[in-house]
């Protein structure tokens, strides 16, 4: 069966650099979809309602397209990567359970886990000490596009975040 694969992503996404990585690392051809997230430019390509109704109903980068399967969460994204077969024959995780198991641990641990607090682990952590760069990037956005995340955006929490980058208490 040919693998059809399409990364939707942001450039500068930390979350979603790990899953390039992945594929290159794999073998794996794969379509961009490169995505202009609403926090750094007007197109907010994260919000249109082809992208919350076909992609990501959360606004979030990546998902990756495996043939007519969307898969979410960049954690998740490369542990399937891995069961796919690709140019390269290389295993991104480790093959022993246990090994495996310790791991999956460490990656929730340490990475922008969906559904986890931010402050909740170390990777839910990483917004705290990027909020400084957010707010510059939202200060730079018509008032239309800010508008336009208060209203739209899916995620309560974001919303919050960014009035607060926008008018700090």
């Amino acid at each position: 069966m040919k693998q059809e694969l399409t990364l939707y992503h942001a450039h500068w996404s930390i979350c979603s650099q790990m899953v390039r990585v992945a594929l290159y690392e794999k073998g794996l051809s794969f379509k961009s979809e490169r995505i202009e997230l609403c926090d750094q430019s007007d197109e907010a390509g994260n919000l249109t309602d082809n992208f919350l109704k076909n992609v990501n109903p959360t606004a979030v980068v990546p998902v990756l397209k495996l043939n007519d399967e969307i898969i979410r969460d960049s954690a998740y994204i490369i542990e399937r990567i891995d069961d796919l077969k690709g140019d390269n024959e290389i295993n991104l995780w480790p093959q022993d359970p246990v090994k495996r198991s310790e791991l999956k641990k460490w990656v929730e641990d340490t990475t922008l886990t969906e559904g986890v607090s931010l402050g909740r682990s170390l990777g839910t952590m990483v917004p705290l000490f990027s909020t400084g760069l957010i707010e510059d990037l939202i200060k730079n956005l018509k008032f239309k596009s800010i508008l336009r995340i208060i209203f739209k955006h899916p995620r309560r929490e974001r919303k919050i975040a960014f009035l607060q980058c926008i008018f700090p208490l």
